[in-house]
């Protein structure tokens, strides 16, 4: 049965390749042939480039945004490493790690955005 599903899924992901493919050539060839398409693809090649420059604004201030809590996680390491030694790194790094564990199984069980 698992043999049979993974010939299965490639085959699949090949079908909706082809698929995609087909579905570009066919809209290809009627905006050639018809000038409200090409009016459509004008206005939605104007509304990508607005999306892009709106993301772009987004993700510059998220990663001016994570500047510090980027270096704060690359820093306390480092310095509980050389201040306190390698015992307390390690349990440092242990607490941390189940710590993350831990809240990452609240976010998921008790998520308000569940689907």
């Amino acid at each position: 049965m698992l043999g049979t599903i993974k010939i299965i899924i490639p085959f699949f992901g090949l079908l909706s390749i082809l698929a995609a493919f087909y579905l570009y050539r066919w809209v290809s060839r009627q905006e050639n042939k018809n000038l409200k398409m090409k009016e459509f693809s004008e206005e939605i090649q104007k509304g990508a480039s607005d999306t892009k420059k709106c993301v772009d604004i987004a993700t510059k201030g998220a990663l001016k945004e994570l500047i510090v809590p980027g270096t704060l996680a690359f820093l306390a390491p480092l310095s509980v490493g050389f201040i306190l030694g390698p015992a307390a790194l390690g349990g440092f790094l242990a607490g941390s790690i189940v710590v993350g564990i831990i809240f990452a199984s609240l976010i998921t069980r008790f998520s308000l955005f569940k689907l």
